[in-house]
């Protein structure tokens, strides 16, 4: 059921469609050889990502958005924008839909943890950001 569910999911991206069927088998092969005993995700719900990885893929989409990122994070985020200084003088530069595909792709490649609260938090930050581009980008 798990596996029929998945299929269903629409990604409209060929490279994004890959690196999710890598991550889903890697799930499914995690689970089996637990036994089987694990719950898994039904797709369309975000994952429970590592907070480091996630946390600046959060601060990535969130500037890419143009919305507002937690105080706790401003820090981080100047940082990222400082770094994105630096490569725009450099000539590296993407266009805002390279980098949000750039974002998706890693977001779902990404491992899980076993931090659930975090992970919830950053899932949040991560899926309002991913809205308010794609609100913006229609």
């Amino acid at each position: 059921a798990v596996q029929r569910a998945w299929q269903d999911v629409p990604t409209g991206n060929d490279d994004l469609e890959q690196t999710i069927q890598q991550r889903f088998q890697q799930a499914v092969e995690a689970v089996m050889a637990l036994g089987g005993g694990m719950q898994v995700a039904m797709p369309g719900t975000p994952p429970i990502m590592s907070d480091d990885a996630v946390g600046t893929l959060c601060v990535r989409l969130e500037l890419l958005a143009e919305i507002e990122t937690p105080e706790a994070h401003k820090a981080e985020r100047m940082q990222y924008q400082l770094t994105q200084l630096a490569d725009k003088m450099r000539g590296e530069v993407r266009s805002p839909e390279q980098e949000f595909q750039a974002i998706l792709q890693t977001w779902y490649a990404t491992p899980c943890v076993t931090d659930e609260a975090r992970g919830a938090e950053l899932a949040r930050r991560f899926t309002r950001a991913r809205d308010h581009y794609l609100r913006r980008a229609d």
